[in-house]
């Protein structure tokens, strides 16, 4: 199941704070030397800050809430030159990805067999796929700030 949602502008809006939130502590930011993420500020798990309730109401708002339980979500702010390198998430049960800004720049690809998806970033859209499809994100241009979450079934 590859889905794309669109969010409220009011919560995107909302959700949007969490970045300059992370810039500001230290304590969120997560170390990147062993992860896919290069040129870029990634947290750690939102899940323990004030914005789990706005994390709740976006589940909520696309009714993933009813099949699917929030576990894991960070954010990742890429500089100019940014990009992710190709991996899956398990052991996850469905992955999702929300955009901030829109450029053609920085899009996501799902990589399958023979052939390969590309989304581009539209602010308010969040992306639902399984964890196992290979998936990166392109190099980044201009800007490109998303959070990425996890998902368990109920």
């Amino acid at each position: 199941m590859i889905q794309i949602f669109k969010i409220s502008d009011e919560l995107t809006k909302s959700l949007e704070s969490v970045f300059e939130y992370v810039k500001t502590d230290e304590q969120l930011q997560c170390n990147l030397n062993k992860l896919y993420t290069f040129s870029a500020v990634q947290s750690n798990n939102l899940m323990n800050t004030k914005y789990i309730s706005l994390l709740q109401e976006l589940m909520h708002e696309t009714n993933l809430n009813k099949e699917y339980e929030l576990f894991h979500a960070h954010c990742i702010e890429y500089k100019v030159g940014g990009y992710q390198q190709e991996h899956v998430h398990p052991p996850d049960d469905l992955s999702f990805i929300l955009y901030f800004d829109t450029e053609k720049t920085g899009s996501t690809i799902l990589k399958f067999d023979n052939e390969s998806l590309t989304v581009d970033q539209i602010r308010g859209n969040l992306l639902v796929f399984p964890p196992h499809i290979p998936h990166s994100g392109t190099t980044v241009e201009t800007s490109k700030r998303i959070i990425v979450g996890a998902l368990k079934i109920r």
